[in-house]
C-alpha cells in the first residue's frame, strides 16, 4: 500500500524548512566550494583598493561579477538541486557527487537562464509597448 500526501502549501513549507534545516552546512559547504573563487577575488580586490572610487577596479570588479553569475551561481544551482532532490527521494547525496552533477549540468542551466531572461525581456517590451501606446 502506497502512503497518501496531502499536497498544501503547509506541508510543502514544512518539508522545505525540515530539508534546508536539517542539511544546512552541507548546502552552505556546497556554495562555499563552489563560489571560493569568485570569494577570494573579491578579498583581494577589496583589500588591494585604493579608494572604493577606483574607476578600473569597479569596472574589474563589474565584469568579475558577471562572470560568477554566469558560470559559477548555475554550477552551485545545479549541485543544491541534486542535493535536493536526492534527500527528497530518501537517498544520501555525497559532496563530490553533488559537485559533479552541478558541474555537469552547467551548460542546460546557463541556457534555462538565457530563455528565462528573453521571456522575461519580451514581457517588460510588451509591457512598455501596451503603456506608451495608451
Amino acid at each position: 500500500m502506497s502512503e497518501e500526501r496531502t499536497f498544501s502549501v503547509g506541508n510543502i513549507l514544512g518539508q522545505s524548512f525540515s530539508l534546508l534545516t536539517g542539511n544546512f552546512m552541507s548546502f552552505i559547504l556546497i556554495m562555499a566550494l563552489v563560489l571560493s573563487p569568485y570569494l577570494i577575488y573579491t578579498i583581494i580586490a577589496t583589500l588591494s583598493m585604493d579608494s572604493l572610487r577606483d574607476l578600473e577596479g569597479g569596472q574589474a570588479q563589474k565584469v568579475v561579477d558577471l562572470l560568477a553569475q554566469i558560470f559559477l551561481a548555475p554550477i552551485a544551482t545545479g549541485a543544491l538541486m541534486f542535493g535536493v532532490f536526492q534527500k527528497l527521494r530518501g537517498q544520501t547525496a555525497g559532496l563530490n557527487e553533488c559537485l559533479s552533477v552541478g558541474f555537469s549540468k552547467m551548460v542546460p542551466i546557463i541556457g534555462v537562464s538565457f530563455l528565462v531572461g528573453l521571456a522575461i525581456l519580451g514581457g517588460l517590451i510588451l509591457f512598455l509597448h501596451s503603456a506608451a501606446s495608451k
